[in-house]
């Protein structure tokens, strides 16, 4: 459907409920991220669009913060063996000093 140049006009209907809206979310991204002028439209005076575009860009957003977020769990988790390390060696020397009184 994207590869393709000989439908200009796509319009879903169907009745409350069935995704509607979703597919036709899908359907203009898709098209819009292939280079293609897209436009989309409803006339449902409760429609939800900006609820998914807004969606859309919290997910973009989330997915770039991906990255730090992973180096910051990463340090985290040296930082937490550093201090299990020295807990447990700590743990040790008093058992040590225990056992020698």
């Amino acid at each position: 459907m994207v590869a393709g140049k000989e439908r200009k006009y796509y319009m879903l209907s169907g009745k409350g409920g069935v995704g509607k809206t979703s597919c036709a979310v899908s359907l203009v991204v898709r098209f819009a991220n292939h280079g293609h002028p897209t436009m989309i439209v409803s006339t449902d005076p409760a429609h939800s669009l900006s609820d998914y575009f807004a969606q859309e860009n919290v997910l973009a957003e989330s997915r770039m913060m991906i990255p730090d977020c992973h180096k910051r769990l990463e340090a985290a988790l040296v930082d937490l063996k550093g201090a299990l390390a020295e807990l447990e060696k700590s743990n040790e020397k008093e058992g040590s000093e225990i056992d020698d009184a």
